[in-house]
C-alpha cells in the first residue's frame, strides 16, 4: 500500500510538472496558430503513397495505404520503417498511425541478410518432383544464396542476371515438436516469377512481380505439410528481363498479445507541397495531425536540413474537456539497411535545451554502401523531446505500458539490438491533461553525418556546411516553427494556385502531391570550390547518381521556382568535362551510383541524349537570365557538345536513349529533336552572348535539321518513332521547348500535329509513350501535353495522369513509368523525374501559346539566284503560261496555298494543314517556303479557295495544271474532277458542274510522290541525292509548273498540232475541239506576219487544214522567224472560242552528201549542232525557275556563247521555255526522264547484243503514255528538232518498239534513240555516242545515220562562295583563265575531231553542261548564274569554229597533254549504285579532284 501512494502521489506530480511544460511549449511555438492544422485547399487525390518524413533519398518515410492505420509506414524501397501512433483519451487509446505489429520474426532457416545460406541448386528444369523431399539432388550444385543481380540487390552471394532464365533450389531446415508448435511464417523476396514448395507442396506462385520482403502466414494446413526432421523447402524463380533475385526463409513469431488498443477513425487526409494533413476521430475528440517537411525551394538552408515536423491538435467534439496524451514511436529500423544490423541507442541533452533519443548503427560504415533499393546504415536518428518527453524502452512493451497508463516507461540510458525483435522502441509523449482544444508539435530529425562523395572528397549536407551540428539545426527549427509553418503554407498556395491556373483542380492537386516527392530525391550540398551541387539519386532504377536524363524531365519545377538547384544539377556535369576528367565529345551520363559520385559508372553512354538534355537546359536558363554568365566558363565545352549534336543528331545512330524500354531503335525521330533542340538552344545563347554570326549559322542549321526531320519523320497524319520504321509513332515530347522558346523551327504544326493524333492513341490511363507497349512515363506525358494549342486540350491528357495516381494499385512513392491499360506500374518509383509535372505551369509562365506568323521567304542558306529576291507571293510568275495555245481571260492561281499531309492510302483530306507553300514551287524548293522532303507512304495535300469572276457566268471553266509530280488528284468542293499520272507533263479538267453556287470554292490537290527509280521516270531526281559531285540531284514533288483557271464555252478548241512543210512552203494544222456535235462546227485559221495575213484555211474540227505560204521565211538560230497564228472555233456560224498561237517553216533532217557521208541538216542545209548540256535545275526552285526572266537567262546564254543547240537532260521544261527557244532561234534535243532502274547492262562502246530490258506492265505503260504525252504537248514548237527517248541505258527497253512508238506520234524529227547506249543497229536516226576523255574519239560507227556526240567535256572548276554545298571544296581547275583554256582546247579538238576521215560522219556535240548544278560542279556558270565561270568572248569564239565547221575549214589546234589520272574515290553501275570493279557497260567514276568521269567497258 505504500509504495502504490509513492506511485500515485509521484504521478500527480509528473502531471503537474506535465502541464507546466505544455505551458512553456506553447510559449515557445509562438502561438501555434489552427491554421497550421488546415490545409489551403482540400484535396482529392488519392496518392498511391503518402509522404510523411522526408528529406533526401534515405530520411523518407511514407504511408503505402489509403488509411495511416492500415499498415506499416515504410521507406520508399518498400523496407519497413515502421512509425506509430497513439492517442489516450480519457484513459481509452486509440491508433492513428501504424499497425499492431501481427508478428515479430526471428529465423528457423533464415535469409541472406544474416548471412549467407547454402543450398543445392540447378540452372536448368529438373523435372517433376523436383521439389520433393525423396527426389535426388546430386547431380546438382551448390551455391551461397541469395541469388540475384548483385548490382541491383543487397545480400546477394551469387550471381544471376540472364534474361528468360531459371534457378531451383532446395533448401533443408531440421525442425523440432516445439519448432512445429510455434506460430511460422515464410519470408521471401523475389524478382521475378516465384514458387515455393513445402516438402513438395506448392504454397507460393506469384506471377511475373518483383517483391521483397514479402510474408506467408502460414495456415494450419500448410503447417502441416511440415514434420518433425528434415523438411525441404524448395523454390524456383525465373527472370524474365532486367534484374533478377531469389532468396527465402523460415521463421517463427515472437510476439505476445499487447493491450487492447482501438483504431481511430480516419475521416480525411490532405497532399499539400509540404504538409500532409490527416484528421481521425478517437472518440469524443478529433485529432490532427500535420506531417511537415519544410523544404522550401527558395531556402536551401531549410530545404537540406534534415528535420522535420509532426504538428498534433485535439478538439473536443462533444464540448466537454477531455485526459489526453499524444504518444509518438519508432525504432532504429530507421537507421540500418538490414533489422540485423546491430544498433545503438541513447537517451542525451543537448546544449540547446532539449533531452533526445538517437540511434544509430553500431559499425557506422560511413558511406560504405552505394546502390540503388538500400536504406542507410550510418548516421543517427534524433527524437527530441519538444513540447514533450522521450523514452529509450523496451521495443513490444512500451505501447502497452501507454496505453494502460497513458505515461512512458522510465528511459533506459543506452540499448543495442541485432534484430527487429530485439530493437528498442524510441517514444514520445505529450500530455495535453485535460482539454477541450489544444495543440502542439515534435520533430524527428536525421544526421548522416557526412552525406555525400564527390571526387573522393566527402562532404556534408549545405545545412551543415559552415559548422552547424544536428542540435543545433533542431534548435533553431524549434525556435522558428510559427515563421516556418506560415512560408510552408504560403508555398503551398503558390504551387497550389499555379496549377490550377495552368491547368485545373486536378492538375493543382498532381503538382501538391509531386513536390516533396521531387525534392526528397535529391541532396543539396557545397563543395570546396563554393559550387552549389544538388544530386539527385535514380531511385529503383539503377542509383545512379546525378543522372543527367533525371535532371532533364524534371527541370521545369527548378526552372520556375528556383533555377539555381538546376544549375546545382548541372554543374558538376559540366566540371566533369572542364577538369577533363571526362574527355568523351558529349556529356556524362552520371556521376556514379549514389552516394558516391566519383564518375559516371553507367555502362552505355546517351550522347546525343545527355548532350542535348545538357545544352537545352543551359539554354533555358540563359534566357530566363537574360545572360550567358553561367555557361562563360564551359563555352568550350558546349561548343563542342553542340557541334556533335549538329553532326550526329539528324539520324541518330543505334545510340541509347531515355525512351529505350521497348529497346532501343537507332533512327529515332524523338532523339533527334532533342538534338536539334539542342543545337538551336547553343544559337539561343550565342544570340544573348552577342555572338550573331554564331547564333545564325546554328540556328540555320537548327532549322535545316527541322525541316529534314520533319520529311524523314512524317508518316501522314503523325510522325514516326523510328525514321525507318512505317506504322509507328511516339511522344515527341523534346518538341516542348520549341514551343517554349517561340522559335518554331518544326515546320507544318508538327507539335499541334501530333497533339492531335496522340489523342486518339489515349488508353483508360493516359497516352502511352510509343506504339511499342502500352506503358508510358507521366512525365513526357505531362511535357507532351504541355504542347496543345489550349488548356481544354492539355486537360484531356493531364486528367487522365490524375486519373492514373488516383486509382493506380502500385501503392509506392509515385512510379512515373505505368502500363496506361490498368494503372499497374511498370517499374520506378520516388524518381525526380515528375518535377515533369510542372512543364504546362513553366510554358504558361514563360512560353508562348500562339506561334508568330511566319510571312513566306525562301527556305534555307544554300545559294540562290538574283531572281530569288523578286519573287513575290501576290505575283508569282503572272505570264500566261501556254503560248501555243493562248486564251485572253484566265486566272491566275499561283500564290500562297496551304499544304499537308497524310498516308497515302487516305482519299481524305488532313484535318490539319501544316502551312502555306507557294505554288508552283516544288516541296522540297527554298522558294515553297517549306523546303522539305516527301516523307515514304505520305500524301501531299494542297488547298486553297477561289472565286469564279462574275463575268465568267455561263462559261465552262477549265482548271488547267502545267505539271504536277508525280500521281495527281485534284478535288473541287470535294468531287474528284481529275487524276493525273506522270510528273512532265500538263492536264485540264472542266470544274464548271462542280462549282459552288456560293461563289467561294475550294480546290484540293492530293500528290503521291514516291521518287521511285524502279517504277516512275524520274530523271536526274533521287530520293537520297548524296551530293560530293554525285550526278543525282534533289527530288521534286507535286506542283512546279503554272495553276490557272479559263473561261470557254460549251464547244471549245483542245489542242493544236502545227506540222511546218518547208519542202511544199506550208504548214498543216490540226485543232481538236470539245463539245462540238454534228457538222456545223468549224475551225478557221489566220496565219500573219507582223500586220500581214500571210494565209488562211479553215476545216472541221480535228482535220488538217493547210495554209499555204509565199515567199516563206525559213525559222533558223540565225534567223527564228516566228509567224503569228490564230484559230477561232465556230458553231452555227457562232463564234464559240478564239485562241492565239504561232508557227515556223523548219525542217531537220538527215541525208547524205556527195561522197556518201551522213550529215545532220536544217532546213536541207548541212548543219553541225554544237550544243550545250542542259539540265534546267534551280538552287532556289530545283525544276522550276524563280521567274520568267530567269527561265530564259540559260538560253540566251548558251546562245550569247556560240551555241546553237541545248540538250535538254532528263527534264521537260514548262512550255514557255520552249517559247522562249523558238523566238531566240535555239535548237532542242528532247530527252525523256528516265527510269531510275537498269533493265539492260550498259555497253556504250559497242553495239548492244544482250537481252533487250523489260520492264514490268505499269512501268512500260506510264513511261510509254508519258512520253507520248511529252511529244503531243510540244509537237507545235519548232525549236524541237530531236527526241531522245533513252539515255546510257537507264531504264533502257525494247529500244526499236519505244523508237517505233516515236515515229508515229511525230515522223517530222530526228530520233536518237539512246544517247550514248545501249546502241542498236539501225535503231534511231542518230548514233549517239559520250565521250569524257580529254581527247574524244568518235569510237563507233554506223552506215545508215550521223554520229553526234551526245555528251562531252564536264570541266570542272567549283568556285568558293557559289557553292551549293560550302564543304565541298573538289575541283580540276584553279581560275577562270585556267577553265577557259582547256575549254578552247577541247573545243579545238571537237572541231579537228569534225574534220577528220575518222570521224566524216560527226554531225553534233554536246559540251557538258551550261551551269553547275548541286555538288556536279562542271558548268560554265555557277548554280546560281551569278558568275560565268569562263571567258565569254574566247569560248563563243571557240564555238563558232565548231559551229560553222561544214561552212569552212580550220585547222587542227595544237593541244596540250593532260597531267596523269587522279585518285579514284568511287565508283558505281548505271543505276547508280556503287560497285567495287567495273561492270559491263557504263561506270561512273568519282576522282579525288572532285571530277567524276563516265568509263565504257565492253
Amino acid at each position: 500500500m505504500y509504495n502504490q501512494i509513492i506511485t500515485n502521489t509521484l504521478n500527480r506530480m509528473k502531471r503537474i510538472f506535465t502541464s507546466i511544460v505544455v505551458a512553456v511549449a506553447a510559449i515557445t511555438a509562438s502561438a501555434q496558430s489552427a491554421e497550421f492544422f488546415e490545409p489551403y485547399k482540400s484535396v482529392d487525390l488519392r496518392l498511391p503513397s503518402v509522404p510523411l518524413v522526408v528529406n533526401d533519398p534515405y530520411f523518407s518515410i511514407w504511408s503505402p495505404y489509403d488509411k495511416l492505420t492500415d499498415g506499416s509506414t515504410k521507406h520508399w524501397t518498400d523496407a519497413q520503417k515502421a512509425m506509430d501512433g497513439l492517442l489516450r483519451v480519457d484513459g481509452k487509446t486509440y491508433r492513428f498511425m501504424g499497425v499492431e505489429k501481427p508478428y515479430i520474426l526471428s529465423s528457423i532457416l533464415p535469409m541472406a541478410d544474416e548471412g549467407a545460406w547454402t543450398a543445392k541448386t540447378s540452372r536448368t528444369n529438373p523435372g517433376d518432383g523436383w521439389a520433393s523431399p525423396d527426389f535426388d539432388d546430386s547431380s546438382w550444385g551448390t551455391e551461397q544464396g541469395a541469388i540475384g543481380s548483385a548490382d541491383e540487390y543487397p545480400n546477394v552471394n551469387t550471381n544471376w542476371d540472364v534474361e528468360n532464365t531459371d534457378v531451383y533450389v532446395r533448401r533443408t531446415v531440421t525442425l523440432t515438436s516445439d519448432d512445429l508448435d510455434d506460430d511460422l511464417y515464410i519470408v521471401y523476396s523475389h524478382d521475378d516469377v516465384f514458387e515455393l514448395y513445402i516438402n513438395g507442396t506448392q504454397v507460393i506462385s506469384t506471377g511475373e512481380t518483383w517483391l521483397q520482403g514479402e510474408t506467408l502466414h502460414l495456415s494450419a494446413s500448410q503447417k502441416a505439410l511440415l514434420k518433425e526432421g528434415d523438411n525441404v523447402i524448395a523454390a524456383h524463380c525465373h527472370n524474365t528481363t532486367g534484374g533478377a533475385l531469389i532468396d527465402y526463409g523460415l521463421y517463427r513469431n515472437t510476439k505476445t498479445e499487447g493491450a487492447d488498443i482501438e483504431v481511430a477513425t480516419q475521416t480525411s487526409v490532405d497532399v499539400l507541397a509540404t504538409n500532409t494533413y490527416y484528421t481521425f476521430e478517437c472518440g469524443p475528440v478529433m485529432l490532427d495531425v500535420v506531417f511537415t517537411a519544410p523544404m522550401l525551394i527558395d531556402d536551401l538552408d531549410l530545404l537540406s536540413t534534415p528535420v522535420n515536423y509532426i504538428s498534433y491538435q485535439v478538439r473536443s467534439n462533444d464540448g466537454a474537456s477531455h485526459d489526453v496524451q499524444f504518444y509518438l514511436s519508432t525504432t532504429p529500423e530507421l537507421t540500418v539497411n538490414q533489422n540485423t544490423q546491430r544498433t545503438q541507442s541513447s537517451y542525451g541533452s543537448s546544449d540547446y535545451g532539449y533531452k533526445y533519443l538517437r540511434a544509430g548503427s553500431v559499425e557506422q560504415p560511413q558511406l560504405q554502401k552505394s546502390g540503388d533499393l538500400i536504406c542507410i546504415d550510418w548516421g543517427y536518428l534524433y527524437l527530441p523531446d519538444v513540447n514533450g518527453e522521450v523514452s529509450l524502452s523496451t521495443g513490444y512493451t512500451a505501447e502497452d505500458y501507454f496505453a494502460t497508463t497513458g505515461e512512458l516507461q522510465r528511459s533506459k540510458i543506452s540499448a543495442y539490438s541485432s534484430s527487429e525483435s530485439t530493437m528498442p522502441s524510441m517514444s514520445y509523449l505529450h500530455d495535453f491533461g485535460s482539454v477541450t482544444t489544444a495543440s502542439s508539435f515534435a520533430m524527428l530529425a536525421y544526421d548522416e553525418v557526412y552525406d555525400i562523395i564527390y571526387m573522393n572528397q566527402k562532404y556534408k549536407g549545405y545545412w551543415a556546411r559552415n559548422g552547424k551540428n544536428i542540435q543545433e539545426a533542431i534548435a533553431e527549427m524549434r525556435d522558428n516553427y510559427t515563421d516556418i509553418m506560415t512560408r510552408c503554407r504560403a508555398l503551398d498556395k503558390r504551387i497550389y494556385d499555379d496549377g490550377l491556373a495552368a491547368g485545373n483542380a486536378k492538375y493543382a492537386e498532381l503538382l501538391s502531391g509531386s513536390y516533396r516527392h521531387v525534392i526528397a530525391a535529391h541532396k543539396l550540398f557545397e563543395d570546396n570550390e563554393g559550387h552549389l551541387l544538388f544530386f539527385s539519386k535514380e531511385n529503383n532504377s539503377n542509383g545512379c547518381v546525378n543522372t543527367v536524363d533525371l535532371t532533364y524531365p524534371s527541370s521545369p519545377l527548378f526552372l520556375l521556382y528556383n533555377p539555381e538547384l538546376l544549375k546545382g544539377m548541372m554543374t558538376s556535369i559540366f566540371e566533369y568535362s572542364y577538369t577533363g576528367r571526362w574527355t568523351k565529345p558529349f556529356a556524362a551520363h552520371d556521376l556514379g551510383t549514389y552516394p558516391i559520385a566519383n564518375g559516371q559508372v553507367y555502362g552505355g553512354d546517351m550522347p546525343l541524349e545527355e548532350s542535348g538534355n545538357m545544352i537545352t537546359l543551359a539554354a533555358m536558363i540563359c534566357k530566363l537570365e537574360n545572360s550567358t554568365e553561367y555557361v562563360e566558363k564551359y563555352w568550350d565545352v558546349i561548343t563542342t557538345w553542340a557541334d556533335y549534336l549538329a553532326e550526329n543528331g539528324q539520324d541518330p545512330e543505334n545510340q541509347l536513349c531515355t525512351d529505350d524500354f521497348a529497346g532501343h531503335w537507332a533512327h529515332n525521330a524523338n532523339l533527334s529533336v532533342k538534338a536539334i533542340m539542342g543545337v538551336a538552344g547553343y544559337a539561343e545563347m550565342a544570340r544573348i552572348r552577342g555572338d550573331v554570326e554564331t547564333a545564325e549559322k546554328y540556328m540555320n542549321k537548327a532549322e535545316e535539321m527541322a525541316r529534314t526531320w520533319e520529311s524523314m519523320a512524317r508518316e501522314g497524319d503523325h510522325y514516326r518513332l523510328a525514321f525507318d520504321r512505317s506504322n509507328t509513332w511516339s511522344q515527341k515530347y523534346n518538341m516542348v521547348w520549341d514551343k517554349l522558346w517561340n522559335i518554331h523551327i518544326f515546320p507544318n504544326n508538327a507539335a499541334e500535329r501530333e497533339i492531335q493524333y496522340y489523342l486518339t492513341k489515349q488508353n483508360t490511363y493516359g497516352l502511352p509513350l510509343d506504339s511499342r507497349e502500352a506503358y508510358s512515363k507521366s512525365d513526357w506525358i505531362i511535357w507532351t501535353a504541355s504542347m496543345s494549342p489550349d488548356k481544354e486540350t492539355f486537360l484531356k491528357f493531364s486528367d487522365l495522369v490524375y486519373k492514373y495516381v488516383n486509382e493506380t494499385n502500385s501503392r509506392v512513392p509515385l512510379s512515373d513509368w505505368y502500363w496506361t491499360n490498368s494503372g499497374d506500374m511498370r517499374g520506378f518509383r520516388a524518381r525526380s523525374v515528375i518535377g515533369g509535372h510542372w512543364m504546362k505551369v513553366l510554358m504558361d509562365k514563360i512560353g508562348t501559346v500562339q506561334a508568330p506568323t511566319r510571312e513566306w521567304a525562301p527556305v534555307g542558306d544554300k545559294i540562290k539566284t538574283k531572281w530569288a529576291d523578286e519573287v513575290s507571293v501576290d505575283n508569282v510568275l503572272p505570264e500566261y503560261p501556254r503560248p501555243l495555245m493562248e486564251r485572253a481571260d484566265w486566272m491566275n492561281l499561283n500564290g500562297l496555298w496551304d499544304y499537308g499531309f497524310n498516308v497515302s492510302t487516305s482519299n481524305s483530306e488532313p484535318t490539319m494543314y501544316d502551312g502555306k507553300i507557294l505554288v508552283p514551287f516544288a516541296l522540297e524548293s527554298s522558294l515553297s517556303g517549306v523546303m522539305q522532303a516527301m516523307s515514304e507512304n505520305n500524301a501531299l495535300w494542297y488547298k486553297r479557295e477561289f472565286t469564279v469572276p462574275q463575268e465568267w457566268d455561263g462559261k465552262r471553266v477549265l482548271i488547267n495544271f502545267g505539271a504536277c509530280d508525280y500521281n495527281t488528284t485534284v478535288y473541287v468542293n470535294g468531287h474528284d474532277v481529275v487524276s493525273h499520272t506522270g510528273g512532265s507533263t500538263a492536264f485540264s479538267a472542266d470544274i464548271t458542274d462542280y462549282l459552288s453556287s456560293d461563289g467561294t470554292n475550294v480546290l484540293t490537290v492530293k500528290v503521291i510522290d514516291t521518287t521511285d527509280e524502279t517504277t516512275q521516270p524520274v530523271g536526274k531526281q533521287r530520293k537520297n541525292a548524296a551530293g560530293n559531285g554525285d550526278i543525282w540531284y534533289t527530288p521534286v514533288s507535286g506542283i512546279w509548273q503554272t495553276v490557272w483557271l479559263e473561261p470557254v464555252s460549251s464547244a471549245y478548241i483542245s489542242n493544236v498540232a502545227t506540222t511546218p512543210d518547208v519542202d511544199n512552203s506550208r504548214f498543216v494544222v490540226n485543232a481538236t475541239a470539245e463539245g462540238v456535235s454534228g457538222s456545223d462546227a468549224v475551225v478557221k485559221v489566220t496565219l500573219t506576219d507582223g500586220d500581214e495575213t500571210v494565209a488562211t484555211g479553215e476545216g472541221a474540227p480535228g482535220s488538217d487544214i493547210e495554209l499555204s505560204v509565199a515567199s516563206p521565211k525559213l525559222w533558223s538560230p540565225q534567223s527564228p522567224h516566228l509567224y503569228d497564228m490564230q484559230l477561232t472555233l465556230t458553231c452555227g456560224g457562232e463564234e464559240t472560242d478564239r485562241v492565239e498561237s504561232y508557227a515556223a517553216l523548219r525542217k531537220i533532217s538527215v541525208a547524205q552528201d556527195k561522197n556518201g557521208v551522213w550529215r545532220m541538216q536544217l532546213n536541207n542545209q548541212d548543219f553541225f549542232q554544237n550544243g550545250v548540256l542542259d539540265q534546267g535545275y534551280w538552287p532556289d526552285g530545283l525544276y522550276t525557275a524563280p521567274t520568267d526572266e530567269a527561265l530564259c537567262y540559260d538560253i540566251e546564254m548558251a546562245k550569247s556563247l556560240g551555241y546553237n543547240m541545248i540538250r535538254k537532260h532528263m527534264k521537260v521544261e514548262p512550255a514557255r521555255w520552249y517559247y522562249h527557244c523558238d523566238r531566240l532561234g535555239m535548237l532542242v534535243w528532247q530527252d525523256m526522264p528516265a527510269v531510275g532502274r537498269s533493265y539492260e547492262d550498259w555497253n556504250g562502246s559497242t553495239w548492244y547484243t544482250g537481252t533487250e530490258g523489260r520492264p514490268t506492265t505499269s512501268v512500260r505503260i506510264n513511261f510509254i503514255t508519258e512520253w507520248s504525252n511529252i511529244i503531243k504537248q510540244h509537237y507545235s514548237n519548232p525549236s524541237i528538232v530531236v527526241w531522245t527517248p533513252f539515255n546510257e541505258a537507264w531504264g533502257q527497253f525494247t529500244t526499236a518498239s519505244v523508237v517505233s512508238t516515236t515515229r508515229a506520234q511525230d515522223d517530222t524529227r530526228l530520233i536518237d534513240a539512246a544517247s550514248g547506249g545501249n546502241h542498236y543497229e539501225g535503231v534511231g536516226d542518230l548514233l549517239d555516242l559520250h565521250d569524257y576523255n580529254i581527247e574524244p574519239s568518235v569510237y563507233l560507227y554506223d552506215s545508215t545515220r550521223p554520229t553526234v556526240l551526245g555528251e562531252y567535256g564536264g570541266l570542272k572548276y567549283n568556285v568558293e562562295g557559289y557553292r551549293w554545298d560550302p564543304d565541298f571544296t573538289s575541283t580540276g581547275y584553279n581560275d577562270s583563265e585556267e577553265l577557259t583554256d582547256a575549254y578552247v582546247t577541247l573545243a579545238g579538238r571537237i572541231a579537228a575531231l569534225a574534220k577528220s576521215e575518222e570521224a566524216k560522219d560527226f554531225s553534233a556535240a554536246v559540251y557538258t553542261q551550261i551551269t553547275d548544278v548541286e555538288t556536279e560542279m562542271n558548268g560554265l556558270m555557277t548554280y546560281d548564274r551569278k558568275l560565268l565561270k569562263v571567258d565569254a568572248d574566247k569560248v563563243k569564239a571557240a564555238n563558232e569554229k565548231i559551229s560553222s565547221i561544214l561552212d569552212s575549214s580550220t585547222g587542227i589546234e595544237s593541244v596540250g597533254n593532260q597531267d596523269g589520272p587522279a585518285v579514284e574515290l568511287g565508283r558505281y553501275n548505271a543505276g547508280g549504285q556503287r560497285v567495287t570493279k567495273n561492270s559491263k557497260g557504263l561506270n561512273i567514276v568519282k576522282y579525288s579532284d572532285g571530277t567524276v568521269k563516265k568509263i565504257i567497258v565492253k
